[in-house]
């Protein structure tokens, strides 16, 4: 009967292999994961990568008997309180003998409390000596998009600004909250009371949500500063696997200046540079003959990291007795200013004046006229 039997045995090493082997520096025949000496795990890993909190799941774990006699084998049990053995089988009457090629049925049962990872082993004593199979409960990670630093930007104190930031998951389900540094791991009020993060001069919302593969949520930013400077803040995600991430807001306040970069292309001194330097507050115009043109050219530079909106405006040039607004017939031009960029005003007159250096010039009809050109 036994020269019918297929007995698993391991392909034995003559010299010449070994010393194949020696100068090749690896094995002649590649063992199989989770070789053991006498004995072989099947699977070399038991893992659990789908569950959920209080849920009882299970899988079979095979240690077969790799040799051509039969071996003795003892399982201890886990030292986990999530891991434990609900049945142990072994192919014949006598407990903890295999025969060759025969294999014990060990069923692993895994109860968590949490959606965290969990790692433990199962330690098999045999005539080849002690060894472990681990046991692992992990769920794919999820991968978000968003940066550690979020780039909030520049904005004029007092004002406010809104940056929106586009967080896609790129990993495993899962579900997240949005928490103040301070307040991890104990937070002082209920979640369903905490619409959006307070973190003057910053807001941010939504304060959770839930993600699965490929899914995104739009996390909204107010930046609302009070004073001048740079602004930092920090606050943490935290995830249902129990991972935590901190991540920092970074803004910075700024004040508007403008300057007169050139006048009839004479470059003019910065303040910032000079503090000498005088920033001219007339632009003058020679005296001429009626219906005679003379120009003069002003480049005014935005050196505030934010693009401005402006106008020009000449109602300070018109007579008090004539300020009204169906006299005066101004009309508006609006642009932006860019931050950093610079706008030639080429200013006219048909008649001797001066124009004063304001931030916001209009058309006036009656002798003056501004032709923006950008720089």
């Amino acid at each position: 009967a036994i020269n019918n039997t297929r007995v698993l045995t391991r392909p034995l090493a003559t010299e010449a292999d070994l010393q194949e082997a020696a100068f090749a520096g690896e094995p002649k025949f590649k063992y199989p994961a989770g070789d053991h000496n006498y004995m072989v795990a099947q699977p070399s890993v038991v893992e659990f990568l789908e569950y959920e909190v209080d849920g009882i799941y299970e899988c079979p774990l095979y240690i077969r008997n790799a040799t051509a006699v039969s071996r003795g084998i003892t399982v201890l049990p886990s030292t986990s309180q999530f891991f434990s053995f609900s049945k142990i089988e072994y192919p014949g009457k006598d407990r903890g003998i295999l025969a060759p090629g025969m294999a014990v049925k060990i069923t692993v049962r895994f109860q968590p409390d949490s959606l965290a990872n969990y790692e433990d082993t199962v330690a098999c004593v045999s005539e080849g000596g002690r060894f472990e199979v681990k046991l692992w409960a992990h769920r794919p990670p999820p991968k978000l998009s968003i940066p550690i630093d979020f780039p909030v930007g520049a904005c004029l104190v007092g004002d406010a600004k809104r940056v929106t930031f586009v967080c896609k998951n790129e990993g495993g389900k899962g579900r997240f909250r949005l928490m103040l540094e301070e307040e991890w791991p104990i937070p002082p009020k209920a979640h369903s009371q905490i619409p959006s993060l307070e973190m003057p001069p910053f807001k941010m919302y939504p304060t959770s949500f839930d993600l699965d593969h490929g899914d995104s949520v739009t996390l909204h930013v107010d930046y609302s500063p009070l004073e001048l400077g740079k602004h930092q803040r920090k606050f943490i995600i935290v995830c249902d696997n129990c991972h935590v991430t901190t991540y920092t807001l970074n803004g910075s306040s700024e004040s508007v200046f403008l300057r007169v970069s050139d006048l009839n292309s004479v470059p003019i001194e910065d303040v910032k540079d000079n503090p000498l330097a005088l920033q001219p507050k007339y632009v003058d115009f020679d005296n001429v003959s009626c219906g005679e043109i003379c120009e003069r050219t002003v480049s005014i530079k935005n050196t505030t990291p934010i693009d401005l909106a402006y106008r020009w405006d000449l109602r300070d040039f018109i007579s008090k007795k004539s300020q009204k607004t169906e006299e005066w017939g101004g009309r508006p031009r609006s642009r932006q200013l860019c931050a950093g960029g610079g706008n030639r005003m080429r200013g006219s007159s048909r008649a001797g004046g001066v124009i004063r250096g304001t931030e916001e010039y209009n058309d006036d009809p009656r002798g003056f006229e501004i032709e923006p050109r950008y720089g």
